[in-house]
């Protein structure tokens, strides 16, 4: 998309550059960000696929609460590849924490 009328702003994220683009038309600038939210309100937005989804199993209640209605696995340090984790079991109702891929806690 990149033009003589289409300007980028670059940032650094993560150890990679990123770029936002807008395009400059006439004696203004119009710069347009966003889109349809994704899911139903207070579901948790995140990208699927380049655009807005939610889900009902993850939703945010202000002020209130953090709910996970099904089974979920929450992962730390990925990066590392030290393979730690949380893991809830909607089938026993079991959190459990692993560190290096063995269990370390359930309750």
């Amino acid at each position: 998309m990149t033009s003589s009328n289409t300007r980028r702003v670059y940032f650094y994220v993560n150890d990679a550059w990123h770029y936002l683009e807008f395009v400059v038309s006439g004696t203004g600038t119009s710069i347009n960000i966003g889109g349809v939210p994704g899911g139903s309100d207070t579901h948790v937005q995140f990208n699927s696929g380049g655009v807005f989804g939610g889900n009902s199993g993850f939703t945010y209640i202000a002020q209130s609460a953090i709910t996970i209605g099904r089974d979920m696995l929450m992962t730390l340090n990925n990066n590392s590849g030290s393979n730690t984790y949380f893991l809830y079991r909607s089938s026993n109702n079991y959190l459990e924490y692993y560190l290096n891929g063995e269990l370390r806690l359930q309750i």
